[in-house]
């Protein structure tokens, strides 16, 4: 495999990787399933916004995850 293609799949890879830990976070925050999926839009809204601006798949999964972990850290201290 090339070297741009591995690169590719690795990019892929984690940021599914970190959307799915987004999930599992939301979903330890989240009980209620209507907040729930309000939170699930929001956070895709994020993704998207700074993906847009970014161009950068893995660095808007990476601030999103971290913006979630810092709401979490928040919700538990």
């Amino acid at each position: 495999m090339p070297d741009a293609g591995r690169r590719q799949v690795v990019t892929v890879t984690s940021a599914l990787a970190l959307v799915g830990a987004t999930l599992a976070l939301l979903i330890c925050t989240e009980p209620m399933a209507s907040r729930f999926w309000f939170a699930v839009a929001v956070t895709t809204a994020i993704v998207a916004a700074v993906a847009f601006l970014s161009r950068r798949l893995l660095f808007s999964s990476v601030v999103t995850f971290s913006l979630v972990a810092l709401v979490l850290l928040a919700d538990v201290v």
